[in-house]
């Protein structure tokens, strides 16, 4: 078997939906069609205040379990906004419970082809974990720390671990996948970060919290921002520094990494007809190249 990495999570979060109403409770509330959602597939989504602008955005995990359970994921900061949002409704929903597992469930990012056969050879009754495929076909794992067997599915990982985040955060960028922080709430409708491009959005489900306004913008052809991926040698983005045509401000960075080479950042950008050249400073120096 190939090498691979294990990678800490510690800036991803999980909230669990569980309970007999769980699929028509998200429905509800989320901009991804709860319907489709394939076990062990990550789905991206996004949950919306009634403006239509993004409390954050989160992958979708389903479990295999027969009862449905499903795991948000999200970036840590904006998990207990997240909750908060969520418990205004979910009292409506008898039996159907929010639980916020920041704490209890650990997150690892697995690098490498052989990602999915390493997860078969994890001892058989090591129960209290879930996993998932991302879109880019990165593998994650979420163990649970109090579960009985949680020491013997780390103690395969252990030997895989890398000291940091970094490559993997990187990996995120170059694969656009955003993970909006808790300053970024309710600063962005969902098609400004490109999550319908990314089949975040249904468009044929019926209404959830935001629906008129995302569903408005899409038909109207309207949205002028998307997500984009760049990369520049020398001065380090901020995470909420500008991307510039000229010396104009037309861009806000959203996400920030770096490789040994090379500095990452995903940015919303104002959508026009051409590919103009975009710089990282307003004094024209740091030339920042488009990776979509």
């Amino acid at each position: 078997m190939k090498q691979i990495t294990a990678y800490p999570l510690e800036h991803l979060a999980v909230l669990t939906i569980s309970g007999k109403d769980t699929v028509k409770f998200l429905q509800g509330q989320c901009t991804q069609d709860i319907n489709l959602l394939i076990p062990e597939q990550a789905s991206p989504g996004a949950f919306c205040n009634a403006k239509g602008r993004a409390i954050t955005n989160v992958w979708l995990i389903r479990s295999k379990a027969a009862e449905p359970i499903i795991h948000l994921c999200c970036h840590r900061s904006s998990a207990v906004r997240l909750a908060k949002h969520l418990s205004q409704y979910i009292a409506f929903f008898r039996g159907t419970q929010l639980t916020d597992n920041s704490d209890r469930f650990e997150g690892f990012g697995l690098l490498g082809e052989s990602g999915e056969n390493w997860l078969t050879t994890l001892p058989e009754e090591a129960t209290g974990r879930f996993q998932c495929q991302a879109p880019d076909g990165r593998w994650l794992v979420w163990l649970d720390s109090d579960a009985q067997f949680y020491q013997s599915v780390m103690d395969h990982l252990l030997p895989l671990m890398a000291s940091d985040s970094g490559v993997w955060q990187a990996a995120d960028i170059t694969s656009q996948t955003l993970w909006l922080t808790d300053d970024q709430a309710e600063k962005w409708i969902p098609q400004n970060f490109s999550l319908d491009k990314q089949g975040g959005i249904s468009f044929k489900k019926g209404c959830y919290t935001g629906q008129e306004v995302i569903a408005r913008l899409h038909f109207k052809g309207a949205s002028k921002k998307s997500l984009c991926a760049l990369r520049w040698s020398g001065q380090v983005p901020s995470a909420d520094g500008k991307i510039y045509q000229g010396t104009v401000a037309i861009g806000d960075i959203v996400q920030a990494g770096a490789t040994e080479t090379s500095q990452l950042a995903l940015a919303i950008l104002k959508i026009g007809p051409d590919h103009p050249t975009l710089y990282a400073d307003n004094n024209q120096q740091v030339v920042a190249e488009r990776l979509d």
